[in-house]
């Protein structure tokens, strides 16, 4: 563990359940804006966990939605809904959930009235289902309307593309790329990548923005060959993307491997996730990168950021404050879960990596995390992703 001296140590045997036990393996101190320290400390179904990296899916209705605590109760809109699935199915109203739904209860708990842990965690197993074949209701008001209306979905094994949009925008300075990644957590994400720089590289393209508001992280190794992608051999070449760091009596040595752990490289080639090893990645050899943020940008997401800061690449920041999760974890299978707990910080080729509040914008009025040009806004709900108009996309 990262902070082994700011773990308590409690007997095992005073615990029937193994994971009220495991939470509470980890330090409970908190960071300058007063976050939890340690928000990383989970552990999932290994089945789960291997289908979704796998690209096999999860359970769930295939929507991303947007949660967050209100004054009173709970606040949730959908932020994207993929096609083919129990979300994006068409009733008479058109389809169940929509970008800028706002969902106002859940299984009959009205969400701004939520206010005892019984009536939150109904909430929770309605928006996040634990099996195939639940049906859950939702009392939902469409984007642009007023009334109220119900939906009934069954979850599913579902699939949320890797990639929600890839384009082109042409503007008088050159074409500008747009590519909105939701996650660097499954193999596919290798082959996404590697796409997405093949047609940028096609289309010429002299800047790019990188939409990375719902990517909650994944493989370094492929933020990694995103980031080569940007940044093109003449800035990586004999560079690191990131370096790990272990507690002080691990220093630089993998604890699982008892190696001496190497840094992560800025990777030029695929790697056998879903793209061969050694075929090439295409680079655009750009001085300056635009990514789009939210609270929702998450770990490997953040790297990117920090990787490509310490090679000289411009990062401009558009959007909200990043989650703050310079750390990482080898995850760990064991009695048919898989724990999550965290095992090192990564530092970029400069050696920093203190952005446990984030990164954010730098006019934003967020006293907490580290300032990079920019400039701060709040997820446009009312315009489609990958819209020209969309106001992240807009300001960018």
């Amino acid at each position: 563990y990262l902070w082994p001296d700011e773990v308590e140590d409690v007997d095992p045997y005073d615990y029937d359940d193994r994971l009220v036990y495991f939470d509470l393996m980890r330090t409970f101190e908190v960071t300058p804006s007063g976050a939890p320290k340690d928000q990383f400390h989970y552990a999932v179904e290994t089945d789960s966990y291997s289908d979704a990296v796998g690209g096999e899916g999860e359970v769930g209705y295939g929507a991303l939605f947007l949660a967050r605590a209100a004054e009173i109760g709970i606040e949730a809109d959908v932020a994207y809904v993929a096609p083919g699935t129990p979300a994006s199915a068409e009733t008479v109203f058109g389809p169940n959930f929509q970008r800028g739904s706002r969902i106002v209860a859940a299984d009959g708990v009205r969400l701004s009235a939520v206010d005892t842990e019984a009536e939150f965690n109904t909430v929770i197993e309605a928006f996040y289902p634990s099996s195939a074949g639940e049906t859950h209701s939702f009392t939902v008001i469409d984007p642009g309307d007023t009334a109220e209306r119900q939906v009934s979905l069954t979850s599913a094994q579902v699939v949320i593309p890797e990639v929600t949009h890839l384009t082109t925008f042409d503007t008088p300075t050159g074409p500008v790329g747009y590519l909105s990644l939701t996650t660097f957590g499954t193999l596919a994400a290798e082959e996404a990548v590697f796409d997405a720089m093949a047609e940028f590289k096609a289309e010429g393209v002299s800047d790019l923005i990188l939409d990375l508001r719902y990517n909650l992280g994944g493989f370094l190794a492929i933020s990694s060959q995103l980031s080569y992608g940007v940044a093109g051999p003449d800035r990586t070449l004999g560079r690191d993307f990131e370096r790990l760091q272990f507690n002080d009596a691990l220093g630089d040595t993998n604890p699982f491997t008892g190696e001496p752990q190497p840094p992560t490289p800025f990777y030029t080639s695929g790697l056998g996730f879903s793209v061969p090893e050694g075929v090439l990645l295409d680079s655009l050899d750009l001085e300056r990168v635009f990514i789009l943020s939210s609270p929702d940008t998450c770990s490997a997401s953040e790297a990117v950021i920090n990787g490509l800061r310490g090679v000289g690449v411009e990062v401009v920041l558009i959007g909200d404050r990043t989650c703050g999760k310079p750390y990482g974890s080898f995850p760990q299978d064991n009695c048919g879960l898989t724990y999550f707990t965290i095992q090192f910080r990564g530092v970029n080729d400069a050696g920093f990596g203190g952005f446990e509040d984030g990164f954010r914008p730098a006019d934003s009025a967020d006293p907490f995390g580290v300032s990079l040009p920019g400039c701060y806004g709040v997820d446009d709900l009312t315009t489609p992703l990958g819209d020209e108009g969309e106001g992240l996309i807009a300001a960018a």
